[in-house]
């Protein structure tokens, strides 16, 4: 069984080569943050031991590192559901706090998130934008994986040792 794929070349090339893309569109001069985002949840389902957080940290350094990115920061979105806490900050928290710091200008790359749908057309597209408009703020967005060939290879380096360690799973 596939335990994790946080750390897959394939994966961290696919996503720094959007985050870097990007900021070249943006025209960035260094002064751009980017923020990092997965989907938040309630902190009394997450144990202790659960390595969701850790993991989405790690592929965020690795991925920032290889897009030359030197400002990263991480934040958590699309929390909804039950009240109570959820993981934070918030991406709402995380940009009033970058803007309190003078920032102008966010790159926001979903990394928790391998295609689009509603948590990224809406809350991203939508919501992020028409908060920060009130900030002065310019936001984009990298582009989802979606069917790109760097997350198709990603998963197929994933799954390919455990379909040779188990003849039985390929079938």
């Amino acid at each position: 069984m596939v335990r994790s794929w946080h750390l897959q070349p394939s994966l961290i090339r696919a996503l720094s080569s959007r985050v870097s893309n990007k900021l070249r569109e943006m025209g960035d001069s260094g002064e751009t943050a980017l923020v990092f985002t997965a989907h938040s949840l309630p902190t009394g389902a997450v144990s202790a031991e659960d390595p969701y957080q850790v993991q989405l940290l790690q592929t965020s350094k690795l991925v920032a590192e290889e897009a030359g990115a030197t400002k990263w920061y991480f934040a958590f979105q699309s929390a909804s559901g039950p009240p109570g806490t959820w993981l934070g900050p918030s991406l709402k928290e995380k940009i009033s706090e970058l803007s309190r710091y003078g920032i102008k200008q966010i790159l926001v790359c979903p990394v928790g998130f391998v295609s689009d749908h509603l948590e990224i057309l809406y809350d991203l597209d939508v919501e992020a934008k028409e908060f920060v408009e009130s900030l002065g703020i310019v936001l984009d967005r990298t582009p989802s994986l979606n069917d790109d060939p760097g997350l198709i290879e990603a998963l197929a380096a994933t799954v390919r040792p455990v379909l040779v360690d188990d003849p039985i799973a390929a079938i």
